[in-house]
């Protein structure tokens, strides 16, 4: 097996490991270890050379930390048997990322994943806006928006959980404008447009503040990328998805303009009210497992366990703050583990972006995005795709690639 077949095969299987990842991690982990297994033997058994040597950079061994504190927390778990998944998962992910660093060399072949997931984000923007026109026939008025974000659920999710899903695929269509020479990377603004479309249609105040962080980190970088051309790209393309989006939603201005508002509506409110609550719970269930947390996957039982919870209709299990969820299932060790990779991957961002890498600048937007929408609603260790493709943008910031003259498929 040659080199650009080797590159293909670890392609392709990548595409299979991403497509599944953003079903469902839990089918992955019965796929991923024989699949990488099987590769691994055969790539060895033919000498190929296409091989990437594995030299471990500091995310690297951050990552590791992770995946032993992970570990760890395991065996202080309250209900092992939910700790089992999380912790599977997060595992899972690890030889995921390991097998980017060994088989994704090429720049080729993250350009055409960037692509693949660029795609799947323009179908799923485009049944996304189909959701919520059939919703919108069925609801009459959108006055009260809290009874019309409890009934529209895109794909059976929350909506709020679908906005930061959206706003994952954000860096992918705008990356493959970027890369395209031919007119197709009109499509991917196209994408780009819908995309941030749907997110508007969510009607989520966090998720607005984090598309508006996305469009100025992307400003930013592309100024600290230091190419002019790149710097017009990325401004009209902003400029272009923001007119659009503004234009395309106007017939629904009232009910943005609600979204917008602080503890005004009865909802609002509420929603103060509840985060209030759920953070004294988060903290009061902390300083009974300070050390390694209830375990992954244990947060609600440990809230119900303290007695502490929200009784009534309005009652939540979801935590409203993946960094309280964080905290009380990790404790301090997984919560250090984490900051410590997060910080060095945002330093890895900005060495890149300073040495001109383009990608990164874009993939810092979105991981900042993210990072600032966690506050407002938990979704990042609930919600499989939201993780994946964290971890692809994660990759793509400190994976270097060799950019070699060949094409991964042949015309």
């Amino acid at each position: 097996m040659d080199k650009r077949k080797t590159a293909l095969a670890a392609f392709i299987i990548l595409c299979i490991f991403t497509s599944i990842g953003l079903l469902n991690i839990t089918i992955l982990c019965f796929l991923i270890l024989p699949i990488v297994a099987g590769f691994y033997i055969y790539s060895e058994r033919q000498k190929t050379n296409s091989i990437g040597k594995t030299t471990f950079t500091i995310p690297d061994i951050c990552f590791i930390a992770v995946c032993i504190t992970e570990i760890i927390c395991y065996f202080g778990s309250i209900y092992k048997p939910n700790s089992e998944l999380s912790t599977l998962k997060i595992l899972v992910v690890g030889l995921l990322y390991f097998f980017v660093k060994k088989y994704i060399t090429q720049q080729e072949q993250t350009h055409y994943l960037y692509k693949y997931i660029a795609y799947i984000s323009g179908v799923l923007a485009l049944s996304t806006l189909l959701f919520f026109f059939i919703h919108k026939q069925n609801y009459e008025g959108m006055g009260n928006l809290e009874q019309y974000k409890g009934f529209y659920r895109p794909w059976g999710m929350l909506s709020n959980d679908w906005a930061t899903v959206l706003l994952c695929f954000m860096p992918f269509p705008i990356i493959s404008y970027t890369i395209t020479k031919s007119r197709l990377k009109y499509l991917f603004a196209v994408f780009s447009c819908l995309l941030t479309i749907c997110i508007i249609v969510s009607f989520s105040r966090g998720a607005y503040i984090s598309l508006v962080a996305f469009i100025t980190v992307s400003f930013v970088s592309a100024f600290l990328a230091g190419d002019r051309k790149f710097r017009r790209v990325i401004t009209k393309l902003c400029v272009v998805i923001s007119v659009s989006s503004i234009v395309v939603t106007l017939p629904f201005s009232d009910a943005i303009t609600t979204t917008f508002k602080m503890n005004t509506t009865v909802s609002q409110k509420k929603s103060v009210e509840g985060r209030l609550a759920k953070y004294n719970e988060a903290i009061s269930v902390f300083k009974s497992h300070p050390i390694c947390g209830v375990g992954g996957g244990n947060y609600t039982l440990a809230i119900e366990q303290s007695g502490n919870e929200k009784q009534g209709d309005d009652f939540s299990p979801r935590c409203t703050n993946s960094y309280l969820q964080l905290l009380v299932e990790k404790g301090i060790i997984g919560s250090c583990a984490y900051l410590v990779l997060t910080i060095s991957i945002l330093k890895c961002s900005y060495r890149r972006i300073r040495e001109g890498d383009k990608n990164s600048a874009i993939f810092l937007s979105g991981v900042l995005a993210i990072l600032l929408r966690e506050i407002t609603f938990s979704s990042l260790f609930e919600v499989d795709a939201i993780f994946i493709l964290l971890i692809i943008m994660c990759l793509g910031i400190c994976h270097k690639t060799k950019s070699d003259n060949y094409e991964l498929f042949k015309k």
